[in-house]
């Protein structure tokens, strides 16, 4: 079998380069003096040493396999040179132990686990889905504690650098301690079937101790002629980046990033990313078809603060012919969508503004810079879905002198509802990466397990909670989904902006169901506090007086329910999921199709706007209008609550007893005073005269 699949190798190799007459499998357990499975410093530098000589010496025109079953450790800072069309064949693990180098004190961030650079026409595959493994916890140490000691001074785990002809398949790529795969000035890229994983805890979603993992991006790429497809990430930072090109000396094409395509991805983290430019010019780069589930942010474009010799030379970054197009988030946890400066620190301080502070807009003072002399131009939206959203829709910032130019939003919109189907689906099958054991020495195991060890009365307490939760988000995803239909199955802008009001009104159902609580509790104690004042001997004009004013306090109560549980006023305006946080400094803007909420700096291009043209009358908000039917559907039911008292033939009845049991009361009364008026011999009352001896 071994010889068949040798025979196998050998003859793709016909097909790598037509002056390739002949290459051979070479074993690296078994033609080489590696080490396995031994993570002692001693093999690790054994191996490293090793590696690095045969990338640059033996594995040019030859396949290089790392047999299924074997794990080799290695450190960091293995440099291929001029590997030139070559096959690394990876079926079993690359495991990468931290250690300190000599040469680490000089760069920043080090050097990559493992680096391939200035090499045409490489390939990775594996038959087994081999794994590189970064180890990546070791750098990050203590949750907070390890980033404000180490900050970004990490090795990426996988770089190629000036590479043109590049193939990476069927390997899964874990635990990188920076950066996971770093693409800088490639051409003619494919990278398909990988799954890149970077977990501190098997939360489903980013904890604070997950993201705590800064940095790890999934694929960070800048050149030219890019396809990366049908491949799963779930990292603690941009899933996928579209970066600078670095000014190579050498480079064979303009430094620009060009000619991408991202598609068929399954994704979590900080989304897909452009950026953060600094002085290249992006162009031509398209994200479709994809998934980000419980991700951090979205759609994610950026520009950050250019190095002084772009100053200098008086270089300008260019962001055109974007396009993102049938993407679909599940419960984003920041800002699904932003367009503007980088959202970032890169200082000690957490909320320094480089260009546009994390703990912006949240905590007071925080600060957001545009970046000067940028451009976007030509972004595309279409079919973009963003489900039950926790923050706003999202920010595009710009400014009266760097304008964002002729941005288009086609059927963008916002829903609140069930889960999508995708999201519900076991995750190991939506991001097979996953299935990789997460091994955190800094991570206590009752914190990294601590959904599966919950138990005692808190235990119990809170999977109660949970299937309420669910039973109230099937309800809701119920009538929300019907909404949407009504909103897709009836064209025109009444039919579309009422189904939007019947969804913001339905989709309520959890606060509906404590309004009703509350109603049916203030309406027996209204039925108690009304018999007992009808059999009262206060004076009819004191009994109404306290009627009303039980009936004014009964209405402040229902008030303040609707407002604090319907209407979003009370909530952050950056938590308001009806509306865009920020829009501002864009030129010529267009909403289109079915986007909901619209960005308040675009205009619509769509029927309804026939309708509202006038800037004076814009359609009012379908919260605000949810708002409102509910409270009209509140007092009709309190106004039907009174009449049935009133005008039901048995209230009447009560009534009416009533009403002759209190005038037999007022007679008895009566005729006891004129009784009590008759005086004996001594001119007092009967009963009233002093007591005399017997």
């Amino acid at each position: 079998m071994t010889r068949k699949l040798s025979f196998i190798l050998s003859s793709l190799c016909l097909f790598i380069d037509p002056f390739v007459v002949l290459c051979k499998l070479l074993d690296f357990l078994h033609d080489f003096d590696s080490i396995p499975f031994d993570k002692s410093s001693d093999a690790c530098s054994h191996n490293s040493k090793l590696l690095t000589r045969v990338l640059s010496q033996n594995a040019s025109n030859n396949i290089l396999r790392f047999p299924v079953n074997y794990t080799f450790h290695f450190h960091h800072g293995i440099v291929g040179v001029a590997v030139n069309n070559s096959i690394i064949q990876l079926d079993g693990t690359l495991r990468f132990e931290k250690t300190e180098l000599p040469s680490d004190k000089l760069n920043h961030p080090l050097y990559g686990c493992l680096t391939i650079e200035k090499s045409k026409n490489v390939t990775i595959t594996s038959n087994y889905r081999g794994v590189i493994d970064g180890r990546g916890s070791q750098y990050w140490g203590i949750p907070l504690i390890g980033y404000i000691r180490r900050r970004e001074h990490r090795p990426r785990l996988l770089r190629f650098n000036l590479t043109d002809g590049l193939l990476i398949e069927n390997i899964i790529l874990q635990d990188s301690p920076y950066h996971t795969l770093y693409l800088d000035a490639v051409n003619n890229v494919e990278i398909r079937h990988i799954s890149i994983v970077a977990r501190r805890t098997r939360q489903d979603g980013h904890g604070w101790v997950d993201l705590t993992a800064f940095n790890t991006d999934g694929i960070d790429v800048a050149g030219h002629n890019v396809w990366i497809h049908d491949c799963d990430i779930w990292v603690q930072d941009d899933c996928i980046a579209v970066k600078d090109v670095k000014n190579h000396t050498g480079i064979p094409y303009h430094p620009m990033s060009s000619n991408m395509t991202f598609e068929r991805i399954n994704a979590t983290g900080l989304g897909f990313t452009i950026g953060s430019i600094q002085g290249t010019h992006v162009k031509n780069i398209t994200f479709r078809d994809s998934y980000l589930h419980r991700t951090v942010k979205g759609i994610y474009m950026k520009f950050t603060q250019p190095p002084r010799r772009f100053l200098e030379q008086n270089i300008h970054a260019v962001v055109e012919d974007i396009l993102y197009e049938n993407i679909t988030m599940e419960a984003p946890t920041q800002w699904p969508i932003w367009i503007g400066p980088a959202q970032q620190a890169d200082d000690s301080d957490f909320c320094h503004p480089n260009p546009c502070s994390l703990c912006w807009p949240m905590t007071p003072g925080s600060k957001c810079h545009v970046v000067p002399n940028n451009k976007f131009r030509n972004i595309t939206l279409r079919n973009v879905r963003i489900n039950n959203p926790q923050m706003s829709t999202g920010v595009i910032y710009g400014s009266e002198v760097d304008t964002i130019d002729d941005i288009i939003f086609e059927n963008v919109k916002v829903t609140q509802g069930k889960p999508l189907p995708i999201s519900l689906q076991d995750i190991h099958v939506t991001f097979p990466g996953t299935l990789q054991p997460v091994h955190d020495a800094h991570v206590p195991s009752y914190l990294a397990d601590a959904e599966e060890k919950m138990e005692g009365i808190f235990g119990r307490l809170r999977r109660v909670v949970l299937q309420a939760r669910n039973l109230i988000e099937k309800l809701r995803g119920t009538y929300a989904d019907a909404a949407v239909n009504f909103a897709e199955n009836d064209y025109g802008a009444d039919q579309w902006y009422m189904a939007v009001i019947v969804q913001s009104a339905l989709g309520s159902t959890w606060m509906w169901l404590f309004l009703a609580l509350f109603m049916g509790i203030l309406t027996w104690c209204v039925v108690l506090h009304w018999r007992r004042f009808s059999r009262s001997e206060e004076p009819r004009s004191q009994r109404a007086l306290y009627h009303w004013l039980y009936a004014f306090l009964l209405l402040v109560f229902f008030s303040s329910c609707i407002c604090f549980l319907i209407m979003p006023f009370h909530k952050p305006k950056w938590q308001r999921t009806n509306r865009y946080f920020q829009c501002k400094g864009v030129n010529n803007g267009i909403a289109r199709g079915r986007t909901w909420p619209v960005p308040p700096c675009f205009q619509e291009d769509r029927q309804w706007s026939t309708i509202y043209n006038n800037e004076d009358t814009v359609p009012p908000s379908p919260s605000v209008v949810a708002t409102i039917v509910i409270f009209i559907v509140c007092l009709s039911f309190v106004a039907i609550l009174a009449t049935f008292f009133e005008y039901h033939p048995s209230s009447r009845q009560m009534l009416n007893s009533r009403h002759e049991d209190l005038s037999q009361r007022s007679e008895g009364r009566r005729r006891l005073f004129d009784d009590s008026s008759i005086t004996n011999n001594d001119g007092l009352p009967e009963g009233r005269g002093l007591a005399t001896p017997s």
